[in-house]
C-alpha cells in the first residue's frame, strides 16, 4: 500500500485520537478530562468523514462536541466542589480495568474477524447502482430507520426517555425531612 497525504492525515487523527483517550482515562484532573474528551470526540468525528460516514461526523460534531461536552464543562466549572477536589481513582483499579479493556478490544477485534466484510456490504447496499447514486448518505440512514430499524429505534427512544427522567430524578435537589 502506497502512503499518500490522506492515508497520513488518517494515520495522524488516529493516534491523536489514541493518545488524547488514553490520557483522559488517567488524567485526575476534571478540567483536563473534559478538554481531553474534546479532543477524541472530535478526533472520531475526524475519522467519520475519512470512513466516508459524514452524517455520522456531523451528529457527532453537533451532538457530542457540541452539546454535551459543553454541559459537561459548565457543570464542572458551576460546581466549586468539583474544582476544588480532584478524581479520587485508586490505583488498584487500574488492573481490572485494564483488563476489562482488554477484555472488550479483543472482543470486538474477534466480531471484525468473524464477520467478512463483504458479507456487511451485501446487506448495507442499495439494490442497483442508480439508487445508489441518487441517495445521499442521511437519506440512506433516514430510510433505513424509519422502515428495517423502526423498532430498534422506537426501543432506543423509549431507553433514552427512561434515562433521561432517571437523571432528572437522581439531580432533583434533597427535600427536607420532617425531624430535621
Amino acid at each position: 500500500m502506497q502512503w499518500d497525504l490522506s492515508h497520513a492525515i488518517f494515520a495522524a487523527f488516529a493516534i491523536l485520537t489514541l493518545g488524547f483517550g488514553v490520557m483522559l482515562g488517567f488524567t485526575r484532573n476534571l478540567m483536563y478530562a473534559a478538554f481531553m474528551l474534546f479532543a477524541v470526540l472530535f478526533g472520531v468525528a475526524a475519522l467519520f468523514v475519512f470512513a466516508g460516514a459524514e452524517f455520522l461526523a456531523t451528529s457527532q460534531l453537533i451532538v457530542y462536541v457540541g452539546g454535551i461536552l459543553i454541559l459537561v464543562v459548565f457543570g464542572v466549572m458551576l460546581t466549586q466542589r468539583s474544582l476544588s477536589n480532584s478524581a479520587k481513582t485508586q490505583l488498584h483499579y487500574l488492573v481490572p480495568g485494564t483488563l476489562i479493556a482488554l477484555l472488550l478490544m479483543g472482543g470486538l477485534f474477534w466480531l471484525m474477524d468473524a464477520i467478512p466484510l463483504d458479507q456487511m456490504a451485501d446487506q448495507q447496499a442499495p439494490a442497483t447502482e442508480a439508487q445508489a447514486a441518487s441517495l445521499t448518505n442521511p437519506e440512506i440512514i433516514g430510510k433505513a430507520l424509519l422502515t428495517d430499524y423502526l423498532v430498534p429505534f422506537e426501543i432506543m427512544s423509549v431507553l433514552l426517555l427512561i434515562a433521561l427522567i432517571g437523571a432528572a430524578y437522581l439531580a432533583r435537589p434533597e427535600s427536607p425531612t420532617e425531624d430535621q
